[in-house]
């Protein structure tokens, strides 16, 4: 075998034997009174001695399961993240190269894990939301107009009178020196203007 070829295999080796210096921790996180798997929880895991570095962490799946890879020499402390509790347990021993350690975990109900719910669905829960309030402006909107009641043609003969007696007064006050010309002519601008509208408004309801 040339030198090289043995070189590269004792690489791989090493490489192989290096990769197996793990411990695996992992179990089931269930509702404990409805025995539920409870899917979408944050999994931290902490040497038991320093808690200042997360040395793995993950979410449970579908099955309420959850497995993580720590190096071996050291016990360690597997928290979740539920609300304020925080629920933890701790290995029993130093974990050990190739060894598996089961930790499940049984949330009481009380526990808040709502967040998690929103975590996962809360881009549609906000969508929801955001469409029930646009439809509800909708509605709002199309009763409001049709509560509007239309004025009747004598309701409207009324305004059309009302606002001619006010350019009559206005026209007389500005005569009578009452008022100056700026706010003669500003005043019957307006009232010209929602004569024009109403007078349109009578021809329409004539026409029908």
């Amino acid at each position: 075998m040339r030198p090289y070829y043995a070189l590269a295999l004792l690489i791989l080796t090493a490489g192989a034997a290096v990769a197996q210096e793990y411990a695996t921790i992992q179990g089931y996180v269930r509702d404990g009174n409805s025995g539920e798997s409870i899917e979408g929880l944050k999994v931290d895991v902490y040497r038991s001695d320093d808690h200042s570095n997360t040395i793995a962490a993950t979410k449970t799946d579908e099955r309420g399961f959850y497995a993580v890879d720590v190096p071996p020499g050291s016990y360690y402390d597997v928290y979740l993240r539920v609300g304020d509790t925080n629920p933890n347990q701790r290995t029993s021993e130093a974990a050990a190269a190739n060894a598996v350690y089961p930790l499940n975990f049984n949330i009481a109900s009380e526990s808040n894990y709502t967040d998690v719910v929103v975590e996962r669905y809360g881009f549609w829960i906000v969508a929801a939301v955001a469409a029930l309030v646009i439809a509800v402006i909708v509605l709002d909107q199309v009763f409001l107009k049709k509560s509007e009641k239309e004025p009747s043609l004598e309701e409207l003969r009324k305004e059309r009178d009302q606002i001619t007696g006010m350019i009559s007064m206005i026209k007389s006050k500005y005569h009578r020196r009452e008022i100056d010309e700026e706010s003669y002519r500003e005043i019957n601008r307006d009232e010209q203007k929602k004569l024009i509208e109403i007078e349109a408004r009578i021809r329409e309801k004539e026409g029908k």
